[in-house]
């Protein structure tokens, strides 16, 4: 018996157009197409044999306490407002589609208990499990008073094809202005209706035109990175991983501000032609792929909308050895521009077009993935504090997950990676590397990477 269960009783018109939704049908019923990020996540979720690899934990230690009854209040309020919440996955008996039902209503349960914080540690362990994805509600939550301190800490754990990172976001800061009795604007959408109009969008003009842009950057194959070779056949969430964190000083993040003001980039530019440089030092390949997250909600009406909207580009970039940090830098803009351009076409369609050609092979179009996250402001509710209780964890899904953390002027690091390609050692030298990268250029902008690469080389090992 887990500790969940044992303490369970202690306490009660097309793409091209701008507003690309606002034309949506709203079909009468329950059944609605599935988006191209659900149908991944549903077959990756299957192949996983139905673990915690895609489950998405929010957990946050909030500084006072809270109205239990207030707060399971706000959640029924919350689930009511967000169809999301309410939906679930099945394939169709006649076509074999997979298909998302939106509930009218689903149950769900509000334990509370009073923990220590080492207890606390423990249940939640125990409090992330696995969902079946055809069993309403896809999200369950729970709350805990600390008996050794004046904290409450809020869990809720929901699977990632009904959420994302900006989706949690909303929830919390929606879930706060319910448990304080404000009233909310009613929406306008559902992630049903981008469901339905990204199910209408294939074959469109700016489909073909977006798809022939991929298809274009990847006529060419794609190389493998040097750990390939040592890559075992895994499932998500099989394979341990860990996560590193790193806090630049003051001194480098301010060079880095100052850099992307006078090369009039952003700062996820810059660092991205940083990063891609250390990967070309790292493999000693000039043809680098990289993915980036995209929070696909760059159409009008999407900012409130509780749901999967991300899509992950896949970035090629050349570094050529012939080329300044300066001149590469620039290519890097080019290049994320275009992408940005094109980042409506799901990710998955493209790989099943390059498997469809025998591009791929079967491996994988790209195994790194770089981020760039923003602070946002701190979170509340009733003016108290919510921090998160720990880092939230996921388990890896990629080689290596580089992650640039900005909060105000300062800047961080979160390298998640699997442990059976690369040591604790090697990432540090990682880490180590990168930042080299980044004091060579902010000192001189005019370095060539044949010059900046020549240096000791970092190498994965186990």
């Amino acid at each position: 018996m887990n500790i969940v269960e044992h303490m369970s009783g202690n306490l009660d018109q097309r793409l091209s157009e701008i507003d690309m939704l606002s034309g949506a049908e709203r079909k009468q019923g329950t059944y609605y197409p599935a988006s191209p990020a659900q149908k991944s996540i549903f077959m990756a979720d299957k192949l996983s044999g139905r673990g915690t690899a895609y489950n998405v934990p929010v957990i946050r230690r909030i500084k006072g306490m809270l109205d239990a009854g207030r707060l399971g209040e706000a959640l029924k309020k919350l689930v009511n407002r967000h169809e999301s919440l309410r939906t679930t996955f099945e394939l169709d008996a006649d076509s074999g589609m997979l298909r998302q039902k939106v509930h009218p209503a689903v149950s769900f349960a509000f334990p509370v208990y009073e923990l220590s914080e080492t207890e606390t540690v423990l249940l939640i362990q125990d409090f992330v499990r696995p969902f079946r994805l055809d069993k309403p509600p896809l999200f369950r939550t729970a709350l805990i008073r600390l008996t050794d301190r004046e904290e409450t800490v809020l869990i809720i754990d929901m699977h990632h094809i009904i959420t994302d990172g900006m989706s949690v976001s909303i929830l919390l800061r929606d879930l706060a202005a319910l448990y304080e009795n404000k009233e909310l604007e009613v929406l306008k959408l559902q992630y049903k209706d981008y469901a339905i109009r990204q199910s209408q969008l294939a074959g469109t003009e700016q489909w073909n035109r977006q798809e022939e842009y991929w298809l274009g950057v990847f006529h060419e194959p794609v190389p493998a990175l040097p750990w390939a070779g040592r890559r075992t056949e895994h499932r998500a969430g099989e394979d341990p991983s860990r996560t590193a964190y790193f806090a630049m000083d003051e001194q480098t993040s301010c060079a880095l501000h100052r850099l992307a003001q006078t090369t009039e980039s952003t700062l996820f530019m810059v660092l991205m032609a940083a990063f891609t440089a250390l990967l070309s030092k790292l493999s000693d390949c000039e043809d680098i792929i990289v993915g980036m997250p995209t929070s696909g909600r760059h159409h009008e009406g999407l900012d409130n909308i509780v749901g999967m909207l991300v899509n992950t580009l896949a970035v090629r970039f050349f570094a050529c050895r012939k080329l300044s940090f300066q001149e590469y830098l620039h290519q890097v803009k080019e290049k994320l521009i275009e992408a940005y351009e094109n980042q409506d076409y799901p990710l998955d369609s493209l790989v099943e077009k390059l498997n469809g050609s025998h591009y791929l092979q079967g491996r994988p179009l790209f195994n790194v993935m770089f981020q760039f996250a923003e602070m946002e402001a701190a979170e509340q509710i009733d003016a108290i504090d919510m921090v998160p209780f720990g880092h939230d964890s996921v388990p890896g899904k990629f080689d290596l997950h580089f992650i640039v953390v900005q909060e105000n002027s300062s800047l961080g690091l979160e390298i998640t990676y699997f442990e059976s390609l690369f040591s604790e050692e090697t990432i540090g030298e990682l880490i180590s590397g990168f930042i080299e990268i980044i004091q060579v250029i902010t000192s001189n902008l005019e370095t060539g990477l044949g010059d900046l690469l020549k240096r000791q080389s970092v190498l994965p090992s186990t």
